[in-house]
Formats: structure tokens, sequence, C-alpha cells
């Protein structure tokens, strides 16, 4: 009997696959990691069943890989039929020792969306983004790509090669600001738009996703208008609240800036502070949104890497940045009482 297909997991299946995972399944390691989680009976059934099919349909092409990425399919989806709920404890295992494994840094930004996507248990996405995020810190600045889909007739020696994206010159231009933020925190993200624009910014300069006009277009791809934003031509400003650590697309691209982006600045928005800051920027000089100085301090870097006329020393730069922290500072004590009201209601009555 046949091993169906889980329809729902083709996405996720072509990120993987585009990912080269199906070398590290070929490997010693990953043949250790299926005895440990005693997944081996299953991964014997689901090879069993790629080889099977082989008798009849002769592939040609990557047969060791392909034929391993292929067994992954039907491992995948034999759990996913069955339990739906404890899908992360297959492949989120898998994915970490992949990550570990390979000597280049991974972008799981498609994968981590895709299991958001799946409704992967919250928790466990999270503390694989962290740790995943602590995997990267250590490798080499290469980030190994996704790969394209190819036709058959176009696979050749070269088709396991791996595709990795070099880190940028240093005299790279940085030719966009992009602020990589929690939905949640939209009313910071518009005073820092404010911000920039004061600072001497175009409005094609600026990307996030939350403010209309700032972000993706309608009809665009979601995930590549990500990946494509995310660069070493793009100055990322991090704005750190503890709605970022909850988001899944946060987290990955913390880690896809941290490898790709030229530049980056943690914003912390009280009462979130940076010893909050978990993953690969602890140790990044950063800035509080509503410190005067320090705002003075990001306007200076921004003036001079995207080359502007300085306003940052003149009585209207002054008076403009200050009612900017004013909103910023009502917004930070509208949030302490809303914490406060919610901590409250949340005590149980006596």
């Amino acid at each position: 009997m046949s091993i169906p297909i889980e329809a729902a997991l083709k996405p996720l299946f072509a990120s993987l696959k585009r990912l080269h995972i199906g070398e590290y399944l070929h490997t010693k390691d990953f043949e250790l990691h299926a005895l440990e989680e005693g997944l081996d009976d299953l991964w014997k059934v689901c090879m069993k069943e790629v080889y099977s099919k082989k008798k009849f349909i002769a592939l040609g092409f990557g047969v060791e890989i392909e034929d391993h990425e292929e067994g992954l399919m039907y491992a995948m989806s034999v759990w996913y039929t069955k339990r739906p709920d404890t899908f992360h404890h297959l492949i989120l295992p898998i994915l970490t020792r992949f990550a570990e494994w390979t000597p280049t840094k991974v972008d799981y930004t498609s994968v981590l969306l895709r299991l958001e996507a799946l409704q992967v248990e919250s928790k466990a996405l999270d503390q694989f983004a962290q740790s995943y995020a602590m995997i990267q810190e250590g490798k080499p600045g290469e980030f190994k790509q996704e790969r394209p889909e190819l036709k058959k007739s176009e696979v050749d020696s070269k088709t396991n090669t791996e595709a990795t994206l070099q880190v940028a010159p240093v005299n790279t231009k940085i030719k966009r600001v992009f602020i990589s933020h929690a939905s949640k925190d939209v009313k910071y993200v518009e005073e820092l738009i404010d911000l920039l624009k004061l600072i001497g910014l175009q409005k094609n300069q600026i990307f996030c996703t939350s403010v209309p006009g700032y972000g993706i277009p309608l009809g665009a791809n979601f995930l590549s208008e990500i990946k494509d934003q995310i660069s070493n031509e793009v100055l990322v400003l991090f704005v750190f609240t503890s709605n970022f650590y909850a988001s899944h697309v946060c987290l990955a691209e913390l880690g896809a800036a941290w490898v790709l982006s030229k530049e980056h600045v943690p914003i912390v928005v009280p009462p979130f502070g940076f010893g909050d800051i978990k993953g690969v920027l602890p140790n990044t000089q950063g800035m509080i949104i509503n410190d005067e100085l320090q705002v003075n301090e990001l306007a200076r870097k921004i003036e001079s890497l995207f080359g502007l006329a300085s306003h940052s020393v003149n009585d209207d730069w002054e008076r403009s940045r200050k009612r900017i922290i004013e909103r910023i500072n009502h917004s930070i004590a509208q949030d302490a009482v809303a914490r406060a009201f919610s901590e409250g209601s949340a005590k149980p009555h006596e």
C-alpha cells in the first residue's frame, strides 16, 4: 500500500528541498539522529516506499540526494496525517541538526513561515527560532540560500553544489532602511517613519510591513518581498518589545538580517531593556526609542550612511524631534496603563 502525500505539506517540503536538506539526510549524522529519536523504523518504511516507486519510474538524476528528500516527504506526511498536533516533534529536531551540521548559515525564513501556516505549536517555534539564531551566530559569514527549482533537463553535475551568498564588500552603499517590528507595535513604527523622513529619507527608502504605502504591494509575494528587502544594502532597525519575541516572522527576520545586512541598530521600547534582547544581537550597540541624545546619534548615523545634509543641530530639528518623542512617551504611558489593567484583571478576586 502506497503512502499518500499530504498536500498541506508541499509548500514546506519545497522550501526544505531548496535548502539542499537531502545532503544532510544522506549522512551518518542523520542516521544517528533517527536512531536516537526512534525514527529508524519510520524512515526505513518511507525509503522502502521511495525505492518501490523507482522500479517503475526511472528518475535518472541526483539519485541519493533526491531519494532521501523524497523519503522525508513521506515521513512528514505519515506523521502529520496521524499526529498533526505533534508535527514539531518530528521536524524541528531535524532542522536543528541540519543547521548544526551544515558549515554555512541556513536561511530558515520561508521554513518558519510555512510552519506557522501549518499552525505548528507557537511555543515550540519560539524555542526553535531562538536556538537556531544561536547556532547561526557561530557560523562563517556565508549564507546557504534556497536553490531555484530546476527542470530535469537542466540538472547536471552542479546540482549538488551549495549556492551561497557572499557577504558584501565593505564599501557597499546603504540604500534603504528596513524596520523589523511586530505588527502590534505599529504606533512606534509610525513615529520612527516620521523621524526618518525628518532626517531626510524619502518614502521609497523606507520599508516596513505594517504601515500602508511603506510595505508589500498588493498582489506581491509576502515571503519573496521580505527576503528581497533584507540585504547588505539595507540598514535594519529592530524595534524590540516583548511583542517582537512573540512573532515567528520577527525572529526569522532577526536571523536573516544578522547575516545579510551590513548595518543594524537595536531600538528598545521601555519597559523592554537591552538586557531583554536575546539571540544574536545582545552585544550590538543600540538605543532607547525616547532618548533625545540617542535619537540625535541615530540621525547622524543615517545622514552619514545616506550622504544627507546634517539637520540634527538646527532648531527646526529640535522642535520636530521633541514632538515625535512626546508622542512616543504618550504611547509608552498608554501601554503601561493597559498592562497594569490587564494584570489586575488577571488576578483572582478575593
